[in-house]
């Protein structure tokens, strides 16, 4: 886990005859070290897109039912495995112990030991592994969270998945010293879901904890944009989280709930104005859509932010300036 990749696997385009063989030995073998069986007739289908960094790998997917085993001749270290379902669901066997997970519920592992993951069904899935030497500070001793099964509610668990799924959809992280701080984010996430010591805690609160909640706002901003009731209250009460909590969180980005907004607002009209196929849409309609109720307050924002009116930037879009 010292290099950085991203890369994906699928069997979608690798023939029914010999999908289960590759599936074997270049997914499971070769990256998973573990061994993949099909449980149904019809060949093992697979979607996994994975990225690694120092200090953290995870992977996103989709698999049929199948039945992946991690003998102790293919333990490679003792890094811990924490996998989420996000729908569908299967059984895990580790240290003697049996635990089913479904429907955002997860578990942790160590790939020290042998065990398996039994899909009952098809699966849509979220793991994550992490070097036990950088939790270990953080949890302490972590033999009890071993095969505990960690439900769908936890909030620390809710924001991993969704910085994770965040981190997977945006490019790799450039630089050391952003990918680190990317790591210790994902880090402070997974020790609050497993239940960190009281200084580890407080630490992972006041940094990947609160750089998870500005995202997850930001995203959920982006997604309303086009609302024009859209208001840190809102905000704030989807959230369960305190007005004055929101907006800390943007100060210490150095920004401001309403500068984002209006940012994000006038971004995406640009957007939409210099999109050919949105070309019929009245500048009107766009700053409606995007949000803005007011045309007048559209256009000055519009002309002080880009240096041009909406029209301006659209006439030079067409004619390829």
């Amino acid at each position: 886990m010292d290099e950085c990749a991203s890369f994906g696997f699928s069997t979608r385009n690798i023939p029914p005859a010999e999908r289960i063989d590759v599936l074997r030995e270049v997914y499971g073998r070769a990256i998973l070290r573990v061994d993949i069986e099909s449980l149904d007739d019809d060949p093992c289908d697979i979607e996994v897109q994975l990225r690694s960094m120092p200090e953290l790998s995870f992977a996103t997917g989709t698999a049929a039912r199948q039945r992946c085993a991690h003998p102790t001749g293919l333990a490679d270290s003792d890094d811990l495995i924490w996998l989420a379902a996000l729908s569908g669901g299967g059984v895990m066997r580790h240290r003697g112990r049996e635990a089913e997970i479904s429907g955002g519920d997860a578990i942790m592992t160590t790939s020290a030991e042998a065990g398996s993951f039994t899909y009952r069904s098809d699966l849509r899935f979220l793991s994550l592994r992490v070097p036990s030497r950088v939790l270990v500070p953080m949890v302490g001793d972590l033999s009890g969270v071993l095969m505990r099964t960690l439900p769908r509610d936890l909030e620390a668990q809710r924001l991993l998945i969704g910085y994770l799924g965040m981190l997977q959809a945006m490019d790799m992280p450039s630089g050391p010293a952003l990918r680190q701080q990317v790591a210790t984010h994902v880090h402070d996430l997974l020790a609050l879901t497993l239940g960190a010591n009281r200084d580890a805690a407080e630490t992972a609160k006041a940094r990947g904890l609160r750089a998870a909640r500005l995202d997850a706002v930001k995203a959920d901003v982006t997604r309303r944009l086009g609302d024009p009731g859209l208001s840190v209250e809102a905000i704030a009460a989807h959230h369960g989280i305190s007005e004055r909590y929101v907006r800390k969180l943007f100060a210490a980005d150095g920004s401001s709930f309403s500068n984002f907004v209006l940012a994000e607002r006038l971004a995406r009209a640009r957007r939409m104005l210099t999109n050919p196929r949105l070309a019929g849409r009245s500048i009107s309609t766009i700053a409606y859509d995007v949000g803005f109720g007011d045309l007048s307050y559209f256009n000055r924002c519009f002309r002080r932010r880009f240096g041009g009116t909406p029209s301006d930037i659209r006439k030079a879009s067409n004619s390829g300036d």
